[in-house]
């Protein structure tokens, strides 16, 4: 449908995404199929660029989407503990907090289905939430504010990929260990998880040697340009 009208690309969802879902309609439960099903199923017909999203957290994560077909990927939870990323301090603190170890797809701070943290809030509302984005959400803004204004993790939504997928989320750029190259590329080697690989920045935020503050889109570029 979306490449029939005209589109210049398409991002893949896959189910472990944190946040809100990708779907038509928004009263339909998301489909769960995973990710590299998905990415394999749609690369085959697609005739415009692919990008994966969903879950994506490691170098080995990123290779194997491109591998499936996927011309970048893009990653939004890995991020939520970076300095650069503005996180509210009561969701980064949850997000390290091992008593919130499980997330669950609700409707409960929005009205349209969304991968998030379990907290009480969600327990109480999530099955009783109307269907209404993004009428719902403005309804439970203030709330969430005042909870963020009382340290209340459990009355806000505290977004995150599935547990199940990866822990890993990237403190700043002191655990990111990045090497600028020419043109907008960049060489990432996360501490201790898998080995360096060069990327193309594909966001305008990037810049002065930080990372940017909100998703990033990586795509892998020829051995060739790889630092010795």
């Amino acid at each position: 449908m979306a490449v029939a009208r005209g589109i210049d690309a398409l991002i893949v969802q896959g189910p472990a995404a944190g946040g809100h879902r990708a779907t038509f309609d928004p009263a339909a439960p998301p489909c769960d199929a995973p990710l590299l099903q998905l990415l394999t199923a749609i690369c085959v017909d697609a005739d415009v660029p692919v990008v994966a999203s969903g879950g994506l957290a490691t170098a080995d994560d990123i290779a194997r989407v491109l591998a499936a077909g996927a011309v970048a990927a893009q990653l939004g939870t890995a991020f939520l503990l970076a300095d650069e990323a503005g996180t509210h301090p009561t969701h980064r603190a949850a997000l390290r907090d091992a008593a919130f170890a499980e997330t669950v797809v609700t409707r409960a701070f929005t009205g349209r289905y969304a991968r998030a943290l379990r907290n009480r809030f969600v327990d109480r509302y999530g099955m009783q939430a109307p269907f209404g984005f993004p009428q719902i959400g403005l309804v439970t803004a203030p709330l969430q504010s005042a909870a963020g204004e009382a340290d209340d993790p459990h009355a806000m939504a505290l977004w995150r990929r599935d547990l199940q997928k990866s822990d890993v989320i990237y403190r700043g750029a002191q655990h990111l260990h990045t090497e600028n190259l020419d043109a907008g590329y960049f060489r990432i080697r996360p501490a201790g998880l898998g080995t360096a690989m060069t990327y193309r920045v594909m966001c305008s935020t990037y810049g002065n040697g930080e990372l940017p503050s909100a998703a990033l889109e990586f795509q892998s570029v020829p051995q060739s340009r790889e630092l010795s």
